[in-house]
Order: C-alpha cells, then sequence, then structure tokens
C-alpha cells in the first residue's frame, strides 16, 4: 500500500510540475494581458487533459475570464470548451487508475488507489454499484497477492559476487544479450567470459555490412540473445576469455568504434600497420602480436578479417559441452506468474537469471510505451517494507552510472532494484544454465 501511494502521487505531481507552471506563475499580471494568457494556458491544458486531471488550471482560466470580463466567443471556443476538457481529463485519471489497480493488485494491496478511482468514477457519474463491486473486488485481490507475495519473497538473496565483478557497459552497441550470455557463463563457470565473442558468434557474421548490426544508437536494444548467443559459442568448440578478447575498456573508443575502425582497416592495405589502427585491434584483442595480426590481415577477406581475429585470440576455448541453456517465455501478454516462479526457482538454487524485457520500464516506471527487448541478468531479490513489495536486483549492461534510471528505483553501480509489478509490465522471457 505504501508503495501505492508514493508512486501515484509522484505520477500526480510530475504532471502537475510539468502542466501548472504558467498557471502558479499568473497571479498579478494585468487584464491588458489576459488574452495572451488565456490562451497559453488553454493550450495546455487541452494538450494535458488527455493524461490528467487540470481541473485546477481549468477554474484558474474561468478566473481570469470572468476578472477580465473576456468574451471567449473572441477567442475561438464554446462555453463548453473548459467543461469538456475536464471530462476528459476525468476520464484520463480513471483509465490510468484501472490500469494501475488491475496491474498492482496482482502484486500489492491497492486501496489507496481505489479511493482515487471512486473519486473520478463519482464525478463522472458511473453507476454506484458498478463502482462497489469494482472496489470490493480489486481491495480483496489486492489483500490475498499482497500476504502470498511476501511470503513467495524470502529469504533475501544476493548473488552478486567478485567473479562477475562490476556492472559491465555494452557501450553504443546493441549487444545486451551477449553481455547478459556472458554473465550466466562467467558465473557458472567462475571465470570471466567475453561477451564481444558471444556477441560474434551469434551474428557470425562479418560477411555483411558492420553497420547493419552494430551501427545502433546509443541503449538501441536489439541484435543478440543470451540463450541463442550461448548455443552457438558451445558449437563454435566453447567461450573466449574476456583477458583474451575484450568487450569494454577500449581505450577511449566505445566499443562500436573500435570494431568499425577495425572492420574498415582491410580496405586499403596501407592502412593496415597504421599505429592507430593497430592500437584499435590491440585494445580489443591484446594477446594478437603486431606481426600476427599483420599476417591475418594479408590472408583474410574483408568479410572475415574480424573473425580471424577472434579466432586466433580466443585459442585455446574453454568448452560448454556441459553447459544446457533454457528459456521460458510468456505464454500469456497479461500472465508473467511463470515467468517470477523460475526466476524465484533459480535464485533460490543459487543460480542468475537472464531475463528479457521492455527497458522502457527502467527510465520511468509508469512508462506504457512500446520499444525493442533489453536484456538483463536477474541477480537477486528482496522484500522492500518501504514499499510493502518484493524487487528483484537487475545487473544491467549501461556501466557503473545510475543518472538514466527512474529516480525512484534504487540504483547501485548499475545494480538496480526493480519493484516487481513494475518489472512484471515489461518481462518477456527468461533464460538459464542448468
Amino acid at each position: 500500500m505504501k508503495f501505492v501511494v508514493i508512486i501515484v502521487s509522484i505520477f500526480i505531481n510530475t504532471l502537475s510540475a510539468q502542466t501548472s507552471t504558467k498557471v502558479s506563475n499568473s497571479a498579478g499580471f494585468s487584464c491588458s494581458d489576459a488574452n495572451v494568457r488565456v490562451t497559453e494556458l488553454a493550450i495546455d491544458v487541452k494538450r494535458n487533459s488527455k493524461i490528467v486531471d487540470m481541473s485546477n488550471d481549468i477554474d484558474q482560466i474561468k478566473k481570469i475570464i470572468s476578472d477580465c470580463k473576456l468574451n471567449i466567443a473572441n477567442l475561438g471556443w464554446r462555453p463548453d470548451t473548459f467543461e469538456n476538457w475536464r471530462r476528459t481529463g476525468y476520464e484520463a485519471e480513471l483509465s490510468f487508475t484501472q490500469k494501475f489497480i488491475e496491474h498492482n493488485s496482482q502484486y500489492i494491496e491497492v486501496n489507496s488507489a481505489l479511493e482515487n478511482y471512486k473519486i473520478y468514477a463519482q464525478k463522472l457519474g458511473l453507476n454506484s454499484q458498478d463502482v462497489n463491486a469494482y472496489v470490493s473486488k480489486y481491495k480483496k485481490q489486492g489483500a490475498t497477492s499482497a500476504i502470498s507475495e511476501k511470503n513467495k519473497c524470502h529469504p533475501k538473496i544476493d548473488l552478486r559476487n567478485n567473479v562477475l565483478g562490476p556492472t559491465r557497459d555494452q557501450d553504443s552497441i546493441g549487444w545486451c544479450g551477449g553481455f547478459a550470455a556472458a554473465d550466466l557463463l562467467t558465473y557458472k563457470l567462475g571465470k570471466k567470459i567475453s561477451a564481444a565473442d558471444l556477441a560474434m558468434n551469434y551474428r557470425d557474421g562479418w560477411s555483411d555490412n558492420l553497420l547493419r548490426w552494430t551501427g545502433r544508437g546509443e541503449h538501441d536494444f536489439e541484435g543478440v540473445w543470451a540463450d541463442r548467443a550461448i548455443e552457438a559459442t558451445k558449437k563454435k568448440g566453447g567461450a573466449c576469455l574476456e583477458r583474451n578478447l575484450k568487450s569494454e575498456d577500449n581505450g577511449h573508443s566505445t566499443l562500436l568504434s573500435t570494431l568499425i575502425e577495425i572492420d574498415n582497416s582491410k580496405k586499403k592495405s596501407a592502412h593496415l600497420s597504421s599505429r592507430f589502427c593497430y592500437k584499435a585491434v590491440n585494445s580489443m584483442f591484446p594477446n594478437i602480436p603486431v606481426a600476427e595480426y599483420i599476417e591475418i590481415s594479408e590472408k583474410a577477406t574483408k568479410a572475415n578479417f574480424v573473425k580471424m581475429l577472434s579466432d586466433k585470440a580466443c585459442k585455446p576455448r574453454i568448452p560448454l559441452n556441459d553447459i544446457e541453456i533454457k528459456t521460458e517465455s510468456a505464454k500469456y501478454e497479461t500472465d508473467r506468474k511463470p515467468l517470477f516462479d523460475k526466476i524465484n526457482e533459480q535464485l533460490e538454487k543459487s543460480n542468475i537469471v537472464a531475463a528479457a524485457y521492455n527497458p522502457e520500464i527502467l527510465y520511468s516506471i509508469f512508462s506504457d510505451k512500446e520499444s525493442k527487448l533489453h536484456e538483463s541478468v536477474v541477480v537477486g531479490r528482496r522484500y522492500n517494507l518501504a514499499t510493502d513489495q518484493c524487487e528483484y536486483l537487475i545487473r544491467n549492461s549501461w556501466g557503473r552510472g545510475c543518472d538514466v534510471y527512474d529516480s525512484v528505483l534504487k540504483c547501485e553501480e548499475g545494480n538496480i532494484w526493480v519493484p516487481k509489478s513494475v518489472l512484471a509490465k515489461g518481462i518477456s522471457n527468461v533464460s538459464y544454465i542448468k
């Protein structure tokens, strides 16, 4: 229940702060500016009433019109314009609240949100019997869920360790699944595994234009999936150590720019032995001497140059014959229970889990924005008494910073505690090593 109060108030206060700035500063203006002032405010109200109750702002506009004796017809509005906007805001609040209740009541008590629902149901003149039945249903469901979730969320589990080390940084390349796969294997094998090698094995493919699959914007979440990357690497003969094929810490360059520089080095033979190009190669393949690099570049084609470098750097590979990767997907869009059951099962076996989910929930816990799936590793869980909800510890691959995440989420150097009700909105499948 505490969580409901916190996040509902944050949602409303945030929108109010965004939409009411001009209104709060309206005191003391001259009626000679009233037409311009009211028009500016009305534009804000018309736009924002689609997402939030703008009654306070509407009342302020109507007061200005009354005090300054404005003719709204001259401003292009009908007499019922403002009340229509008010009703639109009521409907938006009711819709948001219902979505919140129906989703979150599967995990926590939603009594505070139900009170908000009743307020707007009354404002809109909904049938009182229907309203009471709705409130009764979800109050009971929330109470039952809260007890069940609390029992499921014990004991606290935190599987971060020295082998995994600090959170990794996928940089500007869409290889989140490769980094998730590397964490799964690193945890299982006790050796730090190269995410870049896993991703390249999955793509297997330097035959196509490198930019076709690496030329992504920062935090573009497509390209590689953990389970498929592990299977592809298993078929190739095994995994590569991070120290032999580096996935991050490539000097002052990003992983993407380093790959492009290496790939482009085949375009001109004169460029092959240039200091800058070898510096790029050495940052990613530190164990390949310059002489061997030049030898490989002379034998390789444009299509297989980076592949030959990675094959050379990764010898000998770590066999994955005994590694079996399993994936569970949500069968129904609204039912995420089997996925969380599997996460809990594996965490309780001291095993970490890769989860594919909509990353928009990390930017804003209220987001309903569609996005390509992102993949991270779940390394822990806890019951948060402050929010009365189970939370899962996401080990992300966006580095150790915390500024990118919603401030409501607790971030610990790139590890984020995400409430179950929030993660449930976006999770699609989970993968783990048996």
